[in-house]
């Protein structure tokens, strides 16, 4: 898994849910990423391929890659979010509805765009 330890924004959200939640979002983020991180994604892949799956050959590519991914979370995280916002109208209303009201927190209405579009991906 080409991932580091920081604690990333991602990392943060992903902590506070169910274990099936979490593998579908971080499995949508990674997914983003190597499209977004195609340059360095391809010799990962390649190494991994000639190596037959050994990780530890492959610390420097997976490296690289995570480097890469951390430092387009932003974008991820708002290609999901419009993703998800196309495919769940409803959550994307309440979202919008939350907004409106000026309620300093909207993280749980966030997060369920989020997964709308999340599940675009994953299924």
């Amino acid at each position: 898994e080409a991932r580091t330890h920081t604690h990333t924004r991602t990392h943060l959200i992903l902590d506070n849910m169910d274990a099936r939640t979490q593998e579908m979002l971080s499995e949508a983020v990674s997914f983003m990423g190597m499209s977004l991180c195609q340059r360095e994604a391809e010799p990962f892949i390649r190494c991994m391929e000639s190596t037959k799956g050994d990780q530890t050959a492959c610390t420097p590519q997976a490296r690289q890659l995570s480097s890469c991914i951390e430092g387009k979370e932003e974008e991820i995280l708002y290609n999901l979010g419009q993703l998800g916002a196309q495919a769940d109208s409803r959550a994307r209303q309440r979202l919008e509805e939350c907004f409106q009201r000026g309620t300093s927190d909207c993280s749980d209405e966030a997060m369920e765009v989020m997964k709308a579009g999340a599940r675009v991906i994953v299924d």
